[in-house]
């Protein structure tokens, strides 16, 4: 009797690497380290693009304000300062003054309101290297994702404005991810550039440090019931497949977590055997939800024993 082991793995991995090649060696010079700034107050919450600008908060007793490093010379801007100012790779600026107003400015020579918010942006202004803009408000009643790009701000339509929506997050080619919170249900949401659909969405997990990239990949942090944090990653469609099976799962009333449902299925294993000429294929008993997943995605579970024909 010949006897060959397989093991069914189902596992959902993001792999996010960055490194040097093996045998590529680098040679670092002698760099200078200057001070920029004096020693008349504070200078704080630097920012820094690829032009090499720098933007930075400085306060001096009661006086705070912005200052603005353009590679040469240190200027101040003309900007009513309240939370750190926003710097892209275009040299383009944007801030929340005092009053929940929302400023924009293209070079940091003056600095145009472009809206104001009801109360305050919840989770940060983000701003991108086209100078397109997004933020969330709240005015008292209704929740609202706010994407503002020349010449205006316009608002992404959601089917039930009353549910809170926070976390929004900006890339280079005018995408936009948020979260959207509803009693202990937590979803998702995209605008791809042209349409706003919801890709993600879990019962009783919190959904945090959503970010997106310019290739439209997305990824944050899960955390679950059990108290395990995962990374998830949305790529370009790669999570469709739990997406339908999460809600096949709840259709059939089925309440497991994904974290359950992948070391249920790793369990499932199967044994070839070669016996008097003839190939059979046994696997293990299902065990916890394993047979919940087979039978949500509509497909039979497979036999304990499997008969294959004659070995070849």
């Amino acid at each position: 009797m010949k006897a060959t082991r397989y093991g069914c793995i189902a596992v959902l991995v993001v792999s996010l690497a960055l490194g040097v090649p093996p045998g590529l060696a680098a040679t670092v010079g002698n760099y200078d380290v200057v001070q920029l700034t004096d020693n008349l107050g504070q200078d704080y919450f630097p920012t820094l693009n690829n032009l090499g600008q720098i933007v930075w908060t400085w306060n001096y007793i009661d006086d705070t304000s912005y200052e603005f490093y353009d590679g040469t010379k240190i200027t101040a801007l003309n900007a009513s300062r309240a939370k750190p100012m926003l710097l892209n790779n275009q040299g383009q600026m944007a801030y929340e003054g005092y009053n929940f107003e929302i400023y924009f400015s293209s070079d940091g020579s003056a600095f145009t309101q472009i809206a104001t918010t009801y109360n305050g942006i919840g989770n940060g202004l983000q701003l991108n290297d086209q100078g397109q803009m997004v933020w969330s408000d709240y005015d008292g009643t209704n929740w609202t994702i706010c994407f503002f790009t020349n010449p205006g701000e316009s608002h992404f339509a959601d089917p039930d404005p009353t549910t809170e929506v926070d976390s929004p997050c900006l890339n280079n080619q005018g995408q936009v991810v948020w979260r959207e919170v509803e009693g202990n249900t937590q979803e998702l949401w995209l605008y791809d550039g042209s349409q706003v659909s919801s890709f993600y969405q879990a019962t009783n997990k919190g959904l945090s440090h959503l970010q997106i990239n310019d290739q439209g990949q997305i990824v944050w942090q899960e955390s679950d019931s059990s108290g395990y944090c995962h990374i998830m990653l949305y790529d370009k469609g790669a999570l469709r497949l739990e997406v339908d099976l999460q809600r096949r799962l709840k259709e059939r009333g089925a309440e497991v977590s994904w974290f359950d449902l992948m070391r249920d299925l790793k369990q499932v294993q199967s044994v070839l055997i070669e016996l008097d000429g003839q190939r059979d294929q046994l696997r293990t008993d299902l065990v916890g939800a394993a047979h919940q997943a087979f039978a949500a995605a509509g497909v039979r579970s497979p036999s304990t024993v499997m008969p294959l024909g004659p070995v070849a």
